[in-house]
Formats: structure tokens, sequence, C-alpha cells
């Protein structure tokens, strides 16, 4: 079985590569992203869908369980989540989606919290 870190693929195998808001869950993000470019060939695409966030997490969601468990404490901030979709090379980036992902539990994130879908290239 693999891991999202640690693909079973042979290095530029794979033409499209497409994660479901998973790239905010392990620890070290920019490693997944390094995998996903190195299994795809020259002139792939990757397409990713997380949770984003403009501005800062409250200190107390961050040691949330629910939050954790609904994935709001691993929203990742938008400008960040593209930088490090940009640092392993990745070429074209766009948002192609954006919506904003009110939920009712956390006051405090209302308006803050942004549903994305982003595309880039392997250059």
């Amino acid at each position: 079985m693999g891991e999202i870190e640690n693909l079973l693929f042979k290095g530029s195998s794979v033409d499209v590569v497409v994660t479901n808001y998973v790239i905010n869950l392990p620890r070290d993000n920019g490693r997944v992203l390094r995998e996903a470019r190195r299994v795809l060939k020259h002139e792939g695409r990757i397409m990713t869908s997380d949770l984003v966030i403009e501005g800062e997490l409250p200190d107390n969601l961050k040691k949330s369980f629910e939050a954790w468990a609904t994935c709001m404490a691993g929203a990742t901030e938008k400008s960040r989540y593209l930088q490090t979709i940009q640092k392993p090379g990745f070429e074209n980036i766009r948002i192609v989606f954006e919506s904003t992902y009110d939920i009712d539990i956390y006051d405090e994130l209302k308006s803050m919290i942004a549903s994305v879908r982003i595309g880039a290239h392997k250059a």
C-alpha cells in the first residue's frame, strides 16, 4: 500500500494527479507535492481540492479535535498553499474554483475558510 508522501509509481509515469482534500493532512505537504511532481510525465497536470483560510486560524481551533475532524484546523493560508504548489516547480498555477465554506459550528471562521480547486502543470 502506498502513502501520499511515497507513491508507488515510477518517476514520470502518470499524466494527471488528482487530490481531494488531502494535501493539508500530512505534516509535510511540500513532500506530497514533490512526490506528485516526481510521478508526473513532462507536461503532466495536477488538480488539487482543499480548504484554505484567509488570515490566521484562531488558537483554540488549532487544538480542537472537532476542528481537525472537520478539516478546518488543517486549513492552510491561501497564499502559502499556492506557494507550496509553486515551490517544487509546478507552473501555470490557477484557482479554477473557489467557494466560501461557511460552517455554523465555528462563528469565528465565518467567511474565512474557502474550498478551492487549483490546477497546475509540470514543466
